[in-house]
């Protein structure tokens, strides 16, 4: 699978309507701004949360997700 295919995959996993794939993406370190974007919205609070904690997401993302009270790092309960 080559590169292109592996970010189409990703993309259409941020869209599940499951939360543990778009956990598992919010996650991955080899996601796009462009996804973390997406799932910085997302309606799911674990999801916000490992998308200020991926190394890929932009400041100006944590800056948005901080307005709601959440910060780089914090644990996540399961």
């Amino acid at each position: 699978m080559d590169n292109n295919s592996s970010l189409d995959l990703m993309e259409i996993c941020a869209a599940s309507d499951n939360t543990r794939v778009r956990y598992f993406i919010a996650d991955n370190p080899s996601a796009t701004v462009t996804i973390l974007s997406k799932l910085a919205f997302d309606k799911d609070r674990m999801i916000r949360q490992q998308v200020a904690n991926n190394s890929n997401t932009p400041n100006y993302i944590i800056e948005h997700l901080a307005k709601e009270g959440i910060q780089k790092c914090n644990d996540i309960p399961f």
